[in-house]
């Protein structure tokens, strides 16, 4: 009753005639002599903000279709010189909280769960290569719940690699989507292997594993002793080196580098005779080098992006970009505000992608406090009997 009470008090300190209200007509808060800039016209308090103008209820108008009258943004106006100033009309639909088509359903024209530029909730932008699946930004590229398309699903030991669901264990994608087997290298069992040297795979992928006290030499299993793992014929030449019966450069061979049967990994390379990974300095082959704000995935130099961000695969999650290797929200970000490298000052905070004094938001293209006609950072409009915008920036009141 006392905040009714309080309200009527307030609402009655306005006239339909605009003489009797100095403050009539305002750009900003400063216009309004003490009171609030509400669309246009000045209002008493922040709590009058809400439902219209200050102003009695013989006062109060609205021009539009009777049936919209107080529903979303269409809100009264105020009678002065027979003109309704500061009423609410319907327009376009925006992603924004508010009902702005006045048709008693908030944001109704964007689909959260597909919209790529509202993925989510408002504003959550998809980076690129990425697209909205259930509310999610994904890369359909790799993701095994949406490959090549939302809501399609890999199969248990399916990988998703280009956009379709792939088996494992292939000469392409042996254990990981790309990791093709090199020349002379057979894919079994998920692993990369040398079947003329492999003890495991002798000859063939399937039942060919050496007995004990035998090696794998061109194919076949042998005695450890036997010439066929000893010796060469004809010799090797140049820098080669008789491996099992095979001549290999342990130079650059990653089944023998830097000598018989020192293998490298799979994302590994045999450079000068040391395994090393492929990497940076080594992307794909000895000595071809990434520049400086290049990562090395799949054997090749791509650009650090929202995709590969830091680390191949690390993607960044809707409206976040990929800053100094780091995912990280620019609209909130103090160090990079609004874009990368972009610091606030000690006393500022970043909202919604500008620098503003503590305590403020940026909306409607300034920095300012909270208040019923711009609440938080998601700058609402409170509406209600009583309005209020509470200090955590959400909407309150009756």
């Amino acid at each position: 009753m006392k905040r009714l009470t309080i309200l009527f008090a307030l609402l009655a300190g306005c006239t339909a005639d605009p003489g009797a209200n100095p403050s009539y007509g305002c750009d900003t808060d400063a216009d309004c002599d003490g009171g609030v800039c509400y669309r246009g016209f000045c209002v008493a308090s922040e709590i009058d903000a809400g439902a219209g103008p200050a102003c009695d209820e013989a006062a109060r108008c609205f021009t539009g279709d009777p049936g919209l009258r107080g529903v979303g943004a269409c809100v009264d106006g105020c009678l002065q010189d027979d003109v309704c100033v500061g009423e609410g009309a319907p327009s376009e639909e925006l992603c924004n909280g508010v009902d702005d088509d006045c048709d008693g359903t908030t944001d109704e024209n964007f689909d959260l769960l597909q919209d790529e530029a509202n993925c989510g909730g408002c504003g959550d932008v998809c980076g690129d290569g990425l697209t909205c699946c259930s509310g999610n930004c994904v890369d359909q590229s790799a993701n095994g719940l949406n490959c090549g398309g939302c809501g399609i699903s890999c199969e248990e030991g399916e990988a998703c690699c280009g956009g379709a669901c792939t088996d494992l264990g292939t000469g392409t994608d042996c254990a990981a989507c790309g990791d093709a087997c090199g020349a002379g290298r057979e894919c079994c069992d998920g692993s990369c292997v040398n079947t003329q040297t492999n003890s495991m795979f002798c000859g063939a992928c399937m039942d060919a594993s050496c007995a004990a006290g035998e090696e794998c030499c061109g194919g076949g299993c042998f005695a450890e002793t036997a010439p066929e793992c000893t010796d060469c014929d004809p010799a090797c030449e140049g820098s080669d080196v008789c491996c099992f019966g095979s001549c290999a450069d342990t130079d650059s061979d990653p089944l023998n580098c830097g000598g018989c049967g020192v293998a490298c990994g799979a994302s590994e390379l045999c450079c000068g005779g040391s395994c090393v990974p492929s990497d940076e300095a080594n992307c794909g082959s000895c000595g071809r080098s990434c520049g400086g704000t290049e990562l090395c995935c799949g054997d090749a130099c791509v650009a650090e992006t929202s995709l590969n961000c830091g680390a191949c695969g690390t993607t960044c999650a809707a409206g976040e970009q990929c800053c100094g290797s780091g995912c990280t929200d620019t609209r909130t970000d103090a160090m990079n505000c609004g874009t990368c490298g972009n610091v606030c000052r000690d006393s500022e905070e970043c909202t919604n992608s500008n620098c503003c004094p503590a305590g403020q938001n940026f909306c409607n293209g300034r920095c300012q406090e909270n208040s019923i006609s711009a609440c938080g950072p998601s700058c609402s409009v409170c509406r209600g009997l009583v309005p209020t915008c509470r200090s955590d920036g959400t909407c309150g009141g009756l």
